[in-house]
């Protein structure tokens, strides 16, 4: 499963910049946990079914219980 994630930062531009091709979900989190500071376990909801700026589909914001971490083009989260 190849899945792309970014962070979240500033505009799109800036958030493009940290973009990433990634081969598993524990690489994914693993990935938002080194780029953010995470608080408690790592989610992430269906948002749109594509992000036509970037042409991402579909598109998952992924979060934790403090806010959004940043984007996927498919789940992320932590087993519970």
């Amino acid at each position: 499963m190849v899945i792309k994630v970014r962070l979240h930062r500033g505009g799109l531009q800036d958030s493009m910049k940290t973009a990433k091709t990634l081969e598993t979900v524990e690489e994914c989190l693993q990935f938002f946990r080194a780029g953010t500071l995470v608080h408690g376990p790592i989610t992430s909801k269906w948002y749109d079914d594509t992000d036509d700026r970037i042409g991402w589909a579909p598109v998952y914001v992924v979060k934790d219980s403090s806010g959004v971490l940043g984007f996927s083009d498919g789940p992320v989260q932590d087993q519970p």
